[in-house]
């Protein structure tokens, strides 16, 4: 018993820190464009040249997820449209599904070079005061 809240806390911990992650090293486009490419993989029509997403969702609702407010997330819809997707109320049809993923594959990198200086900061700041 004992191990099993144990694993459920650590889960929970993990998803937590995953979020504090996204939050802080991640800017609301590449977080919305996440959601998109997300969206556009699990819960899609597809034609021959698009991919229709139905959102379920306000622009309000969506800020809320993505940690954000309502202005930013119609902003970066407003510029992702000048490319990629189409927006048509709740539905959004995205033309270039290939383009935005390597929009959001290319930030990824840099985020992953942030979080391994920040990790690395903190446990040589944890060493020199002999926590480790």
């Amino acid at each position: 018993m004992r191990r099993f809240i144990i694993a459920v806390v650590g889960s929970r911990l993990r998803h937590l820190v995953g979020i504090i992650e996204e939050l802080s090293f991640t800017t609301v486009s590449q977080r919305l464009i996440a959601l998109i490419v997300r969206l556009a993989q699990a819960s899609s029509t597809r034609t021959s040249d698009a991919v229709r997403v139905e959102l379920n969702k306000t622009q309000q609702d969506l800020a809320a997820e993505l940690g954000t407010v309502r202005e930013l997330v119609s902003h970066n819809l407003g510029r992702l449209a000048e490319g990629y997707l189409h927006v048509d109320g709740r539905n959004i049809i995205v033309r270039n599904l290939a383009g935005l993923q390597r929009e959001l594959e290319s930030p990824q990198e840099s985020r992953k070079n942030v979080v391994a200086v920040y990790a690395a900061a903190l446990r040589a700041r944890s060493t020199s005061r002999g926590n480790f």
